[in-house]
């Protein structure tokens, strides 16, 4: 008998937690504006994007505050990092690209563009790998 009461409220507390999730962003970001990195402007001839801008009161949203200029943002801020499907999504839809720390590998813009650019650049990693005295796989040879 105690375990029906014990499920209802881990559903309850589950379906609160969703709730949260989904309806935080509302009041955490302002979807009018976007939030750009302070590292990185363009890629791959778009404009770079982390999501939208979180509203001022946030704390800790920016990574750095300039009055006169606004707020520069970082990718692995907690807001973005929080809610980070809901700004990928927001990027995607405005046309913006994603900053270079949420790139995949195989990025559509750049698989368009240079096709044959993401297996350059693995191999241009493994060749760092190899230079700090390890033998070079024998596929680079």
């Amino acid at each position: 008998m105690t375990t029906r009461p014990r499920q209802t409220k881990w559903l309850k507390f589950l379906l609160l937690a969703l709730g949260a999730y989904l309806l935080l962003p509302v009041a955490i970001f302002d979807f009018s504006s976007i939030a750009v990195p302070y590292d990185e402007e363009n890629h791959a001839g778009k404009s770079v994007a982390i999501g939208p801008r979180p509203r001022s009161w946030v704390p800790f949203a920016a990574h750095d505050i300039d009055i006169p200029g606004g707020a520069d943002y970082s990718p692995d801020g907690w807001t973005f990092l929080l809610w980070k499907p809901i700004c990928v999504v927001y990027c995607r839809a405005k046309g913006y690209e994603l900053p270079a720390e949420w790139r995949w590998i195989n990025s559509s813009s750049t698989q368009e563009k240079n096709p044959g650019r993401t297996s350059r650049s693995i191999q241009r990693r493994v060749t760092l790998l190899f230079e700090f005295g390890l033998p070079s796989p024998p596929w680079m040879s």
